[in-house]
């Protein structure tokens, strides 16, 4: 696909899923996937409908960012997606909403009374929605989506190497062209980040990555780590908080052979215990 200066211009200005004004939890990922559509009507979602509503735009202007939110629909039946990294956050939403269960019920694999909980919570569009309880939203730092990190980016008018190089920070020298793509993308996030209150940002994946994303965008570079009990998975939480008050906090990806049940629990629990505000509204 041939991107026009229109799209491009859309897609670094698009943040993701979810209504990023009054998020309990934002998951920070690093692209968007396609979700077995072609890439032609992903382009098209992005830059025509999702762009379309004000009350979705950042500070009042599209220009400086905006997002989608899902539509909760109790009852409705959708195909469930296999992605773990959406079972397990679901699981984890649904075990910080239960406030009188440990999060050992949400996290037993062969419970069917959990699995067809967490079935129903994303047949009817519970991440990422207008859902009441916990608010969560998606935020994906590479603008341009595509199948999966392994696949090749789709746009004919893209060099992959120097744009990957560019939002990894590995690019030498001032010639590269994505370095301004990538610039706009930090405005838009620090602009996010100090216009609406976001009590919790959870980096997934690549946690060396994630520090270094975390540096440029919030000059953040110190971090406690924590090793979580009993699975003994390694989180690093943010010493300081950033834009208006937000808890930065880096974790591995939330796949089966990396965090796993185990991991998600215990990351659920630790959360549950020592960064939910109990007085949010």
């Amino acid at each position: 696909m041939y991107l026009s200066e229109e799209q491009i211009d859309s897609l670094l200005s698009y943040v993701g899923y979810g209504d990023f004004s009054r998020p309990d939890i934002i998951f920070l990922a690093n692209e968007g996937g396609l979700g077995d559509r072609s890439v032609e009507a992903n382009i098209m979602d992005i830059c025509g409908p999702f762009k379309a509503k004000p009350e979705c735009w950042v500070n009042g202007d599209g220009a400086n960012g905006y997002w989608k939110v899902g539509e909760w629909e109790p009852g409705s039946i959708e195909r469930v997606p296999v992605s773990p990294f959406l079972r397990l956050c679901s699981r984890m939403v649904l075990a910080l909403e239960d406030k009188d269960s440990s999060p050992q019920k949400w996290f037993q694999r062969g419970d069917r009374s959990v699995i067809n909980h967490v079935r129903r919570f994303l047949s009817e569009g519970g991440l990422y929605s207008n859902r009441p309880g916990i608010r969560t939203a998606l935020l994906d730092w590479r603008p341009l989506p595509r199948n999966n990190e392994r696949s090749p980016l789709p746009y004919e008018n893209v060099e992959q190497n120097l744009y990957l190089k560019a939002f990894n920070f590995s690019d030498n020298g001032s010639d590269n062209p994505y370095i301004s793509w990538r610039e706009k993308r930090i405005k838009i996030f620090n602009d996010l980040f100090h216009i609406y209150p976001v009590p919790l940002v959870l980096c997934v994946g690549d946690i060396p990555a994630k520090k270094r994303l975390a540096e440029h965008i919030w000059g953040i570079r110190e971090f406690d780590e924590i090793v979580l009990s009993p699975s003994g998975k390694k989180i690093f939480v943010s010493k300081q908080k950033v834009g208006l008050g937000t808890e930065i906090v880096l974790s591995p990806f939330f796949g089966y052979e990396h965090m796993g049940y185990a991991g998600v629990r215990d990351l659920t629990a630790y959360i549950r215990e020592n960064l939910m505000n109990e007085n949010r509204s």
